[in-house]
């Protein structure tokens, strides 16, 4: 089955709306004030990783968004809910918990990009976004880690 990338783009931002989502929803199980901000900072980082992707898709050819690429829409919904099915429900969370949270989404997009990269590299086109996205993700995981050991600090 095919998708078109503007379909994939909006099941990918969804994704950064339920991770947002489900941030906001452990703000009252967070076990310290450091948790929370990190919480709240997380909330933020996902709105504007989902706003990219909207603003992307503004500046981006029709062409582009309209093309197709080869892809079950079922396995990448059952992708992205298999994110959230790895992730430990606690009682309370600490920095650790929330800090191992968030990288392990950042593999799942990880994860979805390359996969999703090597069909559009096998088409042969000259702008593979997937790969774009693929990178932009992984600078931010190591952005994200070197800004959260400030947190420790505190």
């Amino acid at each position: 089955m095919y998708k078109q990338k503007s379909e994939l783009f909006e099941q990918i931002r969804t994704f950064h709306k339920q991770v947002s989502e489900f941030y906001s929803g452990l703000i009252e199980k967070a076990e310290n004030q450091r948790v929370e901000m990190l919480l709240n900072y997380l909330i933020r980082y996902e709105k504007l990783r989902e706003e990219f992707l909207i603003k992307y898709e503004e500046v981006a050819p029709s062409k582009v968004m309209n093309s197709w690429v080869r892809k079950p829409s079922n396995k990448l919904s059952n992708y992205i809910c298999g994110c959230f099915k790895n992730i430990e429900n606690l009682s309370s969370y600490s920095v650790d918990d929330i800090v191992e949270m968030e990288l392990h989404f950042d593999n799942c997009l990880v994860e979805l990009y390359e996969e999703l990269a090597v069909e559009e590299a096998t088409k042969g086109n000259d702008t593979n976004i997937f790969y774009c996205l693929m990178k932009k993700t992984k600078q931010q995981e190591m952005n994200f880690s070197r800004n959260v050991n400030g947190l420790y600090d505190l």
